[in-house]
């Protein structure tokens, strides 16, 4: 599919986020990924720019979970979000925060995504079946692959909650896999983003975690 500018910036943008350290670049086999331990994308082919090192023990994990991810992931999410979607509420939220006296220090735009709970039940968790993700990441996570993608609803191995995957085409073997939003993230704030709404914290159903 070639690199486009903002594929790669993308790339480039969850390669700086390094959210967790020691998550990078690496090569598998014939494949790339890339990640920051909270998203991930795997590529057919080497962006310009990005430095890949050899496969890890860490890096051979995480590859693992996303293949398995992949490989049994067939339930498209009830919720979809397009990049211009997700842009504007990334843009709602950085307006909101100046109006606010610490600038919005700790909120963060979130998006619910959620599946058909008549195709899934197993992805239920706590008798819900739905998830909170960041809209940047999940951004980042379709932008990373094109100018869109489709949203799956889907559960690897070793995680406790359900994961967002992205793909074009699940005949493809490039997509990306975006973990919820833990709690450390959503709770002890007093405002969050959901779907372009502002509620406070306390309004959000349940707890979400990583």
């Amino acid at each position: 599919m070639g690199f486009t500018k903002k594929r790669l910036a993308a790339l480039e943008n969850i390669m700086a986020s390094n959210l967790y350290d020691g998550y990078r670049a690496y090569k598998q086999g014939d494949l790339y990924l890339l990640t920051d331990g909270a998203i991930g994308v795997i590529l057919t082919e080497k962006p310009d720019g990005i430095e890949f090192t050899e496969s890890t023990a860490q890096s051979d994990k995480i590859f693992r979970q996303m293949e398995g991810e992949y490989n049994a992931t067939r339930v498209i999410a009830s919720t979809q979000y397009t990049i211009k979607e997700l842009r504007n509420i990334i843009r709602k939220h950085k307006e909101w925060k100046k109006t606010l006296p610490n600038k919005g220090e700790g909120t963060h735009p979130i998006v619910k995504i959620a599946a058909d709970p008549g195709l899934c039940e197993e992805y239920k968790i706590f008798g819900r079946n739905f998830i909170y993700v960041s809209a940047r990441y999940l951004m980042w996570a379709i932008e990373s692959l094109g100018t869109s993608a489709t949203l799956y609803f889907g559960k690897a191995d070793g995680y406790t909650w359900p994961t967002v995957m992205v793909s074009r085409d699940l005949t493809s073997r490039e997509f990306s896999l975006v973990l919820p939003v833990n709690d450390r993230v959503l709770y002890g704030r007093e405002l969050v983003m959901v779907g372009g709404e502002w509620v406070p914290v306390w309004d959000v159903e349940g707890k979400t975690n990583g």
